[in-house]
């Protein structure tokens, strides 16, 4: 895909009723910002699920991995999401830390 630096939205936005935006909603860096981490979550994720499965599996061989393809999908995503459970609970634990003191 050709980036271009012509691009260019409305020049008016429409928020609720009575209230109209003249200025961008958001600046290009912003949205490079916001797609980078995206990106970097996607990343993660794949790593997350290809770490367990390589540890699992301990580099078998590729028919096994086809056949359990879709329970290993599975796996994947119950990977991710203890992951970011362990995160989330991290995260709130320095909050809960940080607000004691």
């Amino acid at each position: 895909m050709a980036e271009s630096s012509n691009l260019s939205g409305p020049t008016r936005y429409s928020i609720g009723v009575d209230h109209v935006e003249t200025s961008p909603l958001v600046s290009l860096l912003q949205v490079k910002g916001h797609l980078a981490i995206l990106r970097a979550i996607s990343c993660l994720k794949e790593e997350v699920g290809r770490v367990g499965f390589e540890m699992k599996e301990g580099g078998k061989e590729k028919e096994k991995e086809k056949k359990g393809e879709k329970k290993g999908e599975k796996e994947k995503e119950g990977r991710w999401g203890w992951f970011v459970s362990l995160a989330v609970e991290r995260c709130l634990s320095l909050r809960s830390i940080r607000d004691a003191r």
